[in-house]
């Protein structure tokens, strides 16, 4: 039984009780995160054991530890997905599940965050089961902001405020290049609409000298978008690349 408990993921664990003696409580102190209806906070002062199922192409997408937080959640017998560290606060991605669904594509399951004050576990951040594929890894934006990806698309972001964690709306602008690039969110726009958002920050896009296009990026090229390469079949798409000059 306790087997299958690990297995479930941290959400059940979480609502059930470790039985270790450890005091869990649903965290509701910001109102921004009642707001977003995905994630729920629990104090916790242990890890609860795991017991990760990563298949072998699967492997690219588990991190090596570079903490010492991230080593104790691997420890503990969980795939660390991502580590971010700003000021005194370590925030750990991690997943109890992977599934290879293409080429350099994992679906995860069991996904969590841990975050670690001094060294320290303070929370650990979830979701109901029926979402706990949405949390993939971790990045960290202007401001510190934690920003919250699946499966490259950011769905939240995190920021500390005076010891408080809150979870905010994704910022619909970056900055990149030490500051002097700013970049819009085209997370969730189709393609079309994707490049004539960037066109209105300054962007212009670059011919790919290929007579070759991949996939459907010929279609593409016949509709004048002349910058693409190749066009997954898959539905994952990646974001445009940029450099700083």
């Amino acid at each position: 039984m306790l087997q299958y408990f690990r297995l479930v993921g941290l959400a059940l664990l979480l609502s059930v009780g470790i039985g270790s003696g450890n005091t869990l409580s649903a965290q509701t102190a910001s109102p921004s995160l009642q707001v977003h209806k995905l994630f729920q906070i629990a104090n916790v002062l242990d890890l609860p054991q795991g017991d990760a199922k990563i298949p072998y192409n699967c492997n690219h997408a588990v991190a090596t530890p570079k903490t010492q937080e991230g080593q104790i959640v691997r420890d503990k017998l969980w795939a660390v997905t991502s580590e971010e560290t700003v000021g005194n606060y370590t925030f750990v991605s991690f997943v109890g599940k992977m599934e290879w669904l293409t080429i350099n594509v994992c679906e995860v399951a069991e996904s969590n965050i841990a975050v670690f004050q001094n060294g320290h576990l303070k929370f650990i951040i979830y979701t109901d089961t029926k979402d706990d594929h949405l949390i993939g890894s971790l990045d960290i934006v202007d401001g510190g902001v934690i920003r919250i990806l699946s499966n490259n698309r950011p769905i939240a972001e995190l920021s500390i405020r005076e010891d408080t964690l809150s979870f905010e709306p994704v910022s619909q602008v970056q900055s990149f290049c030490d500051g002097s690039v700013l970049v819009p969110n085209i997370h969730g726009n189709s393609i079309l609409e994707a490049r004539q958002r960037l066109f209105t920050f300054g962007f212009r896009p670059q011919k790919i000298n290929d007579n070759d296009p991949l996939y459907g990026a010929a279609d593409l090229r016949t509709l004048g978008v002349t910058e693409v390469e190749s066009c997954s079949p898959t539905g994952m798409v990646s974001s445009p690349q940029f450099q700083c000059h």
